[in-house]
């Protein structure tokens, strides 16, 4: 039995024991007879939602009666297909009975069986019936059944306020359903409007049939499946029950599916209804290409009318009186055009479930769990078209479900947009000038085509020059960080890395480091120190006196590995050298040799850990910060009710080669605590946490929530920067290949139905323990982040071929070994190196604001994500370049470093670009859709606001590099610089910034 078999059994167990406690307090009748008759729109009224509110379906032609020990169910085998769900139910102290009729008028045998068993329960004859006897009901069953009611001289009692009664006490989950059932609609209404756009602006040759069909296949797919589940929470399957598109002028209200014809950018009308839980939900929308000042007015009368009419549907309320007023309102308006008058639709709508039409002539009234449509059809409105040389006549449709319940006033069940500027693309002046004049030049030619063609073109063009401008002005502000840096280290000398060389020391005797094997070299990451071999004996170098490290591989295996040191030639303000006797000298770089390459590159990365780490602790000690203020903090533990994650596996572990054991996390008031099944735990506070991400199952072959820590938390003997917990969703054999399918965004692939049930369930749990986390760590500003998968990239790092997938602070890999985090707010500028039109991969580096550190740097990148990326990062406002070179980074740097103020007046990393920026311009779009403009906001250090404010009142010098300039512009300004050093930086100032690699 499936999800939805189950639902709908555990409803009716809920409202059969509301049912019987409501009978058993009636004392007007003993039992309930529910008459349904023949036709559609006899199927009305409050009986319906009975039968939707206590069976979770309609029936026809049937009987249904109840009492508070059983229910009699008399219908055709059709009928009981649609209670499949009640032959399972199994209840102690009532009893459902299953009677097929007698198609040839021959039911009494039927009846009597149903009296029996009212007998046992009710001893005597005069029993009262309580039947719906307002509603009209008709069918030869219900015929033969009164006449079976007369012969008998049972009682007869109006039911129809005791029904009312009885289904108003659940009037929430009813139009619950009904509301999730609007929002599958909104949801897909959305994703038909995105692919006709698209469509008509990339010039693709597509049908109206073909977006119908992309539809099905959205509905068909498993991931798509779990992603709609989990975003309206359902309970089981929906069904799309039609969905149509019209365009190119032929327009008809009644359509049931789309035509073969080729989809036109003029005026599209798209439709959509699905059904869920037995509720049904039908909108239809209009989309305007290009509209012109009189197109725009008339569509803004009709979605006014339409709205009038919406607001008219309520209780009580006959369908003529909605179409009257609404046809007043109507004339009103188009008083004086008396062509429009009499445009207005014979009908507005009708009921869900029945062929009733809302129009002048229907006296039905609007009753409690009533579905009903609201759609304004005008046809025929003659219009001038852009790109049409005449007049041309166009239709506009709008249409809306209304959910009639008793006590809510918001019915409006679908929420798709009606907005025409939603979708609307106005062309520029330029482009409408081009089209007239290829028009004139070839009149005969398809006007539409071309049209579409120079509306794809000014598209692609006002993209490429959206990223432009905007990094146009990106450098402008980058420039201003600059300058506020150069002014608060000038003004506020803010402390930065300050390494007396002579003070330096690892350890205090030789006895300390007896314990590393001789002829090797040994990395202490405690003392920040590196012991290199030299003659057989252990020479201890400190972190801070190396510069950098760098290894080389030889033939049969072999490598070498080169450490240079920092020495006096290095004139920068981070390093302080002692003076030096004639009889001294500094070492300047050593190479050693070994047979393993591979362990050279392990040496390497000790080194460059052990330098990271040396270098932040000088930076603490200098702030007077206590590198142990976030783990001093105790976890206050909750004792009971904690949200708790069980069955995980914690990454990375002490052991690399073994898989931690499972374990469980748990949420604490001010803290996580992780403890394994072998006993270890591992606490970690709010405040220690700074990112913290959430991989959902739908995107990887894992879920799991994973933890970077401002500083190092102690696992065992271990210190770990960033710990991750995680649960397998399939087998480590098919991990691989599952990824790669799920990477590819292959939605023809279907998964196997116990694998997508394992991750709907995984999703479930991992999203409930963050729901409920929440009420703790929300107070501390952190929030999950998730992944951003359209903007996922491959490249190769560390000798690695990693998927680096962006999030909203950083750029990460989490879901592979060995992990990768780059936080955005970090970063000074990008960089696409290797970016020629004969080349299939580029290099893309980051440069850090922290001058010391290295530049990270992924290479092989695809050509083809190139335009992803630039989006990206103009999304995230990052500042960017493009080269057709590699660079010297650590050059530049240096650079930079010796004389900061002079890289600030030279106009910054904008001055320095430049040579490298003049023979390659920025990525050209090409066939491909793109990615819509995004305008929400990046990290950034200074604020765009903050920004134009400071330019306006001149608080920093905005200067730009000039051959001839000779700063005397900076004299007045002694804040900033003295005389002095303009003349030391005018000697200076032939420096080029020519670092090609």
């Amino acid at each position: 039995m499936d999800k939805v078999q189950i639902a709908l059994q555990n409803k009716f167990k809920k409202n059969n024991k509301l049912a019987i406690t409501t009978l058993r307090k009636a004392n007007q009748f003993d039992c309930l007879a529910v008459l349904i008759g023949t036709s559609h729109t006899s199927n009305i009224g409050i009986q319906k939602g009975f039968q939707q509110w206590y069976l979770g379906c309609e029936l026809m032609d049937c009987i249904l009666i109840m009492s508070t020990k059983m229910l009699c169910i008399i219908a055709d085998e059709v009928m009981f297909q649609k209670l499949k769900h009640l032959s399972d139910i199994k209840m102690k102290t009532f009893t459902i009975f299953f009677l097929i009729k007698n198609i040839k008028k021959n039911n009494h045998q039927q009846f009597q069986f149903a009296l029996e068993r009212l007998r046992k329960e009710y001893p005597g004859n005069n029993y009262r019936l309580a039947l719906n006897l307002s509603d009209g009901q008709k069918s030869p069953l219900i015929t033969e059944f009164n006449q079976f009611i007369d012969q008998n001289h049972l009682i007869k009692v109006d039911c129809t306020s005791f029904l009312k009664e009885l289904i108003n006490n659940d009037n929430k989950d009813i139009f619950e359903y009904y509301n999730t059932c609007g929002k599958i609609n909104s949801y897909y209404m959305k994703f038909m409007s995105q692919r006709i756009e698209l469509a008509i602006k990339f010039n693709e040759n597509t049908t109206n049939y073909s977006i119908t069909q992309a539809v099905k296949r959205e509905k068909s797919s498993d991931l798509n499946q779990m992603a709609i589940r989990r975003k309206f929470g359902l309970q089981g399957n929906y069904d799309i029950l039609s969905s149509t598109v019209q365009s190119g002028g032929q327009y008809n209200v009644s359509a049931s599916e789309s035509t073969q014809s080729r989809l036109v950018g003029d005026v599209v009308i798209y439709s959509f209804c699905c059904q869920y839980m037995q509720s049904q939900s039908y909108c239809t929308r209009t989309l305007l290409f290009q509209p012109n000042q009189e197109l725009e007015q008339i569509y803004r009368v009709i979605l006014n009318v339409h709205a009038f009419a919406l607001g008219l549907v309520k209780e009580d309320i006959q369908f003529k009186q909605i179409y009257r007023e609404t046809q007043n309102i109507w004339e009103t308006i188009f008083k004086d055009d008396p062509e429009m008058k009499m445009k207005f639709p014979t009908d507005i709508g009708y009921l869900i479930g029945s062929q009733m039409l809302i129009d002048n002539h229907n006296i039905e009234t609007i009753q409690d769990r009533m579905a009903v449509v609201i759609r304004m059809f005008v046809d025929n409105i003659l219009v001038q078209l852009p790109f049409y040389p005449e007049r041309t006549n166009i239709a506009i449709c709008l249409a809306d479900t209304i959910f009639v319940v008793s006590g809510i006033e918001d019915c409006v069940i679908t929420k798709a947009e009606k907005e025409f500027t939603f979708v609307s693309y106005q062309p520029t002046e330029e482009g409408e000038r081009f089209f007239k004049s290829t028009f004139q030049k070839n009149e005969n030619s398809d006007v539409l085509h071309q049209s579409e063609k120079i509306t794809r073109e000014q598209f692609e063009q006002a993209e490429l020059n959206k990223i432009k401008n905007d990094q146009e002005k990106l450098k402008e502000i980058k420039q201003y960080e600059l300058e506020v840096r150069l002014n608060d280290q000038q003004t506020r000398q803010e402390p930065k890395l300050l390494v007396k060389m002579d003070q330096l020391q690892a350890f205090q005797k030789e006895d300390q480091f007896d314990q590393y094997p001789k002829g090797e070299i040994a990395v202490d990451q405690d003392k920040s120190a590196i012991l290199i071999p030299i003659i057989g004996t252990h020479y201890p170098f400190h972190a801070l006196t190396i510069q950098n490290v760098s290894v080389k591989e030889l033939p049969n295996g072999a490598g070498e590995i080169t450490i240079r040191f920092w020495t006096n030639e290095f004139h920068i303000d981070t390093r302080e050298f002692p003076s030096m006797d004639q009889d001294q000298m500094f070492l300047k770089e050593i190479t050693l040799r070994n047979q393993e390459f591979i362990k050279l590159q392990d040496i390497e990365n000790e080194i460059n850990v052990c330098r990271d780490d040396a270098r932040r602790k000088q930076i603490e000690k200098q702030l007077e910060v206590d590198k142990f203020d976030f783990v001093i903090e105790k976890l206050t533990v909750l004792p009971k009710n904690t949200p708790c994650l069980s069955k995980v596996y914690m990454r990375p572990t002490q052991s690399q080669k073994t898989r931690s054991p499972e374990g469980f996390v748990e949420c604490h008031e001010n803290g996580f605590r992780y403890k394994s099944a072998r006993g270890e735990v591992i606490d970690f506070t709010f405040t220690s946490i700074k990112h913290c991400f959430f991989v959902s199952p739908e995107d990887e072959v894992i879920a799991c929530i994973h933890f970077i820590f401002k500083m190092p938390i102690k696992c065992g003997k271990i210190m770990f920067s960033q710990i991750q917990f995680y649960r397998d969703i399939e087998g480590a054999s098919e991990q691989e290949a599952a990824r790669r399918k799920v990477r590819l965004f292959d939605i023809d692939h279907v998964f196997d139905k116990k694998v997508q049930d394992r991750r709907l369930e995984e999703l479930k749990n991992f999203e409930s323990f963050i729901q409920q986390s929440e009420q703790y760590y929300k107070r501390f500003n952190i929030k999950f982040e998730r992944l951003e998968k359209q903007y996922s990239f491959e490249g190769n790092y560390a000798k690695e071929r990693v998927v680096f997938q962006p999030t909203q602070s950083c750029l990460v890999n989490i879901v592979d070994q060995p992990f990768f985090t780059l936080t955005l707010e970090n970063v000074d500028i990008m960089c696409c190196e290797r970016v020629q039109e004969e080349t299939i991969s580029f290099d893309l580096v980051a440069v850090l604001k922290d001058l010391e550190a290295q530049v990270i740097r992924i290479e092989a990148i695809d050509r083809e994500d190139l335009k992803k990326i630039q989006q990206w990062l103009n999304k995230k406002k990052i500042l960017f370049f493009q080269t057709t070179s590699g660079l010297m980074w650590r050059n530049m740097q240096f650079s930079i470093q010796k004389d900061f103020p002079l890289f600030v007046y030279d106009g910054g990393w904008a001055t320095m670009m430049k040579d490298h920026m003049e023979h390659a311009p920025i990525q050209q779009f090409n066939d491909e859709p793109l990615f819509e403009p995004d305008s929400s906001n990046g990290p950034t250090s200074v604020s765009e606001f903050e920004f134009e404010q400071d330019k306006k009142n001149n608080k920093y010098l905005h200067l730009q590099k000039d051959d001839e300039s000779d700063f005397s512009d900076l004299v007045d300004s002694e804040d900033i610089m003295s005389e002095l050093d303009i003349q030391e930086r005018r000697k200076r100032k032939k420096v080029k910034y020519n670092f090609i690699d």
